[in-house]
């Protein structure tokens, strides 16, 4: 994970994982050496926070996730395809009757993209032979609002 500053105003924060998400030992051959069902090869995060001095107390950012493909079964003859996503906000901090208070708004996945978050072996009837597995789909776009008062 990296942190830092990009000028005075914008932060930018981001991470990344590269990972080899291989079977070992198994005891069907044909899943020997093939990449675990529901793990990306890699995924990563990146997030940028910029602050408008003209109105102390306000933020902006975007938010992009990417995760890469991923094996639906043991024998990896099906795949998910990789999806990247974006969300956006703006966050308000002042005081009200001296009082901390923050205002957010926030779009998550802003391109309304179609995606398939999570990948396990296996049916949902929990039947687990081989080419069975289960998947969410992933939030469509979403906003929201939230007030937060600090006592």
């Amino acid at each position: 994970m990296a942190d830092g500053h990009i000028t005075h105003n914008l932060r930018v924060l981001g991470g990344g994982a590269w990972l080899d998400p291989t079977l070992h030992n198994t005891a069907a051959s044909n899943a020997d050496g093939k990449q675990i069902v529901g793990l990306p090869r890699f995924a990563s995060n990146i997030l940028a926070i910029y602050t408008i001095e003209r109105v102390p107390g306000l933020d902006v950012d975007t938010n992009v996730h990417y995760v890469g493909r991923r094996a639906t079964d043991n024998a990896n003859d099906s795949w998910v395809g990789s999806y990247t996503t974006v969300d956006i906000g703006t966050r308000y901090a002042t005081r009200l009757w001296n009082t901390p208070t923050t205002f957010r708004f926030d779009i998550t996945n802003l391109t309304d993209r179609h995606y398939w978050t999570n990948i396990v072996p296996g049916a949902l009837t929990g039947y687990t032979g081989a080419g069975a597995a289960s998947a969410q789909l992933g939030a469509p776009r979403q906003a929201q609002v939230s007030v937060q008062v600090d006592f």
